[in-house]
């Protein structure tokens, strides 16, 4: 008996065309870090029959997907300076500094780029003052560019947008340019001066905006259930104690497997809420209940328990999805 992962790829797909169509415009799907835990064979192969552009964070990921027979345009947001391979994979490569624009252009291959710009984030991207420079080595070299984007660092990005307009008038005698910015949390917001968004969260079913379908659940089974007394000091260090006679729920879940930061992890049967107690285990934990409950598996990320456990641990779904590892046995559903 063994935690599982059951994920519904036809919620990815309907998410992905209301997204689609309540912005007009076409979508970059982040399916970095396995997919944000749904799997990126899996995930890419099925967006790749909508001939969805997909976006990826390191050369591995391309390669994986390129091996699995997906053959739709992809963006590599993390750096790789090899042109041959990025030239031999036919992907995107996003260009993030000038020192990697000289280091690309220098090998004269045409590969495909996409510049970020620098706009407040102070993470990655090509500052204004250097715009001019990097159009210079663009036109005296063989790349190929391709689009121009940037990165929000919150909702209050009024600054950041004119900063974003402002560079892109210099961009002018560049045709048909991709012009993005990630949109999972900003899809009501006034994007006109873009005719592409990253779409990442969203996707999977998460949007404060939006009505979307949750792909992903959690699902672990019961191993055991056992009477237990009232003051009975639970888990390693003894840290937490029984306040009533109950039953003591096992699970094969455990930090090894995902969720670590999370202190308090619980699950919800008949709309009431059972809470860890105890530390977690390697690859087990333990819950308290003051009844003995007539179920065989608890759902612990699930569209109804989901909002519950974040707001308990003070956590957000970025993290709670890409946390879960990749040995956790993933079920499909079309």
């Amino acid at each position: 008996m063994q935690t599982y992962i059951k994920i519904n790829l036809s919620n990815i797909i309907d998410n992905y065309k209301k997204i689609q169509e309540f912005t007009n415009k076409q979508i970059i799907a982040i399916i970095k870090d396995n997919a944000y835990g749904h799997g990126l064979i899996q995930v890419g192969k099925m967006l790749s029959s909508i001939n969805s552009f997909l976006a990826v964070s390191n050369i591995e990921e391309a390669i994986t997907l390129r091996k699995n027979m997906v053959f739709s345009p992809i963006l590599l947001l993390g750096r790789e300076d090899d042109a041959k391979i990025i030239f031999s994979l036919k992907i995107h490569q996003g260009v993030s500094s000038l020192e990697q624009l000289k280091i690309l252009a220098k090998q004269e291959i045409p590969i495909s780029i996409h510049l970020e710009i620098e706009t407040g984030m102070f993470r990655l991207g090509i500052e204004e003052k250097d715009i001019d420079e990097a159009i210079n080595i663009i036109k005296q070299s063989k790349l190929r560019l391709k689009g121009i984007y940037t990165h929000f660092c919150s909702s209050d990005n009024s600054l950041q947008i004119e900063i974003f307009k402002k560079v892109l008038l210099k961009f002018s005698s560049f045709n048909k340019l991709l012009i993005h910015t990630q949109a999972s949390n900003y899809i009501n917001q006034d994007l006109s001066f873009c005719n592409a968004i990253r779409v990442g969260l969203a996707l999977y079913g998460y949007s404060p905006y939006l009505k979307l379908k949750p792909a992903l659940k959690l699902i672990s089974p019961i191993i055991r259930i056992i009477p237990i007394k009232a003051n009975q000091k639970i888990g390693y260090d003894y840290l937490e104690s029984t306040n009533e006679d109950g039953f003591i729920i096992t699970i094969p879940f455990g930090y090894s497997l995902g969720l670590s930061r999370l202190k308090k992890i619980c699950f919800t049967y008949q709309d009431k809420t059972y809470y860890q107690i105890g530390k977690s285990c390697m690859d087990m934990m333990m819950f308290f209940s003051n009844e003995n409950i007539p179920i065989k598996e608890i759902e612990i990320i699930s569209n109804e328990n989901t909002t519950k456990l974040l707001e308990n641990n003070n956590e957000i779904i970025y993290y709670a999805l890409s946390s879960l590892s990749s040995s956790i046995k993933r079920i499909y559903e079309k």
